[in-house]
């Protein structure tokens, strides 16, 4: 297992960070090693092929093979946990337990052993009210307890709980990773993202990472900040001294306010099942639209024939 020390730098990424500063991530079921995930309650390897032999020998398994074998095997549990796996037994009060690995002599009647299962990479290992998880480095736990969303980080997590339920593992390489009520967005340079919350729109900049708190606080779409270039369609255009020319043209520009142009131009809002595009098709064309006009406009301030002068 990882030192104690080094913990705290699982979720040292620009994603983790966003979640920790708005304190999401839930640590104090974490564990340091492998080792930590049995608790006092837990059963330890306490056997070998040697003491096993005893034991069979103190109740006459091999001289009285009958009465022996029965009472030996009614009273004891004999079982190997192999390295990396977990043993899941139940005991006299019904109460869920774990073996770790290596070989095991249970004397008890009532102690069982139910199964034993290889921690998964993220998913869940459940026994009753118990679980392990383990969350893999670039992945968010998720699970609900009582409804309220909980956030687990990288490494090994063991909790006992009748109301903690893990859902999934999240990935976080995702430009939009959806959280339960949480979203986390990341911004490349050169775009902006238009959110809303609450119906009030937010513009949030380009270059970092960025936690939408809330259910109603919504990832719309991106704008992008870089340079456009658009030929223009040909059009007739007639100068000041009414000569007709046809023109062809090319339109450079790009977005310097993106509040501005997400307010008044670009289509953000969803409607019914129909999203939000992420491209600026109509933003384009409201500029294009323009440039035409504006262009057609100076062309018939040109004299013409002055140039033949």
């Amino acid at each position: 297992g990882a030192p104690a020390d080094d913990l705290g730098h699982l979720e040292d990424t620009p994603a983790y960070r966003s979640l920790l500063r708005a304190g999401l991530l839930t640590t104090k079921y974490r564990k340091k090693s492998f080792e930590e995930i049995f608790t006092g309650v837990d059963l330890e390897a306490n056997s070998s092929q040697d003491n096993n032999m005893k034991q069979k020998c103190k109740y006459g398994y091999f001289c009285c093979p009958i009465i022996g074998c029965v009472l030996y095997q009614a009273t004891h549990t004999e079982m190997f946990v192999p390295a990396g796996n977990v043993g899941l037994m139940c005991d006299e009060k019904n109460q869920y337990l774990f073996a770790q690995p290596g070989m095991h002599n249970i004397n008890s009647l009532w102690t069982s052993h139910i199964a034993t299962e290889k921690l998964p990479v993220n998913d869940q290992l459940q026994h009753g009210n118990r679980t392990i998880l383990v969350v893999e480095q670039g992945f968010v736990g998720l699970a609900f307890d009582n409804g309220q969303p909980v956030l687990f980080p990288p490494g090994i997590h063991v909790w006992t709980s009748e109301t903690l339920k893990y859902k999934q593992a999240i990935s976080l390489d995702q430009t939009v990773v959806k959280l339960g009520p949480y979203t986390l967005l990341t911004v490349d340079e050169g775009y902006a993202a238009v959110t809303q919350n609450n119906g009030k729109q937010h513009i949030l900049a380009g270059g970092q990472t960025w936690l939408l708190d809330h259910k109603n606080w919504r990832f719309q779409k991106f704008l992008t900040l870089k340079i456009q270039t658009d030929d223009l369609e040909k059009i007739e255009a007639t100068s000041a001294d009414n000569i007709t020319m046809k023109v062809t043209s090319t339109v450079t520009w790009r977005i310097v306010d993106p509040l501005l142009a997400a307010t008044m131009a670009a289509e953000t809002m969803s409607v019914g099942d129909k999203k939000a595009s992420g491209e600026i098709k109509k933003l384009r064309q409201d500029v294009l639209k323009q440039a035409i006009a504006s262009l057609a406009m100076f062309m018939g301030g040109v004299n013409y024939s002055d140039s033949f002068h």
